[in-house]
């Protein structure tokens, strides 16, 4: 088996410290909890990561990378269900890649006091990719907040289960009538 990069090894730590913090938060998560997360010492993630704050700074760089990297593939889909179809199926390449980092996007919410104002704005971005405005109806922003919510739980548990390919067209689907399209308006699935 080929030796991981130094890129991938740092991205396996931020993906583990990603998950960590959203469970626990910032505050309640420790360099030795991350260590032992990814299956080195602390001494070893501390040669990465100088501090526990440099490695939540790369959390948050990781996390605004791939908002921004999906906003900017949503935005050019049309409204209606072909950008809701980009936005499904890009939240669970995210998910399926980085699941600690969608972990951690998901969970920002629940830690709103630690969040860092460029999150703010990076959600603010991919809000508006997913069609949220000012605006938007009720109805509309709670089948978002149900769809991304519920596709990122359900790729994390393919993740876990080994189950990515079997379950992906059943995630779109689900997600897809979270945000109102209906089994009669859908394409059949594979």
């Amino acid at each position: 088996m080929p030796r991981q990069t130094t890129d991938e090894l740092r991205a396996e730590i931020v993906d583990a410290a990603a998950a960590l913090i959203a469970r626990q938060g910032i505050a309640n998560t420790s360099v030795q909890q991350i260590a032992d997360a990814v299956g080195y010492s602390k001494q070893a993630l501390l040669h990465h990561f100088s501090t526990k704050a440099a490695l939540h700074e790369a959390v948050i760089h990781a996390a605004l990378a791939e908002v921004a990297s999906l906003t900017a593939a949503i935005e050019p889909a049309p409204v209606g269900i072909e950008r809701d179809r980009v936005a499904v199926n890009l939240s669970i390449d995210l998910t399926y890649r980085r699941p600690g980092l969608a972990s951690y996007c998901v969970a920002l919410a629940d830690h709103e006091h630690e969040m860092d104002p460029r999150l703010f704005r990076a959600a603010a971005a991919l809000s508006a990719a997913w069609g949220i405005t000012a605006n938007t109806s009720p109805t509309r922003i709670v089948q978002v907040i149900t769809a991304s919510s519920g596709l990122t739980a359900a790729a994390i548990t393919a993740v876990r289960a080994d189950r990515r390919r079997e379950w992906r067209d059943l995630i779109v689907r689900a997600a897809l009538n979270a945000l109102g399209y209906t089994d009669d308006t859908l394409p059949p699935s594979d």
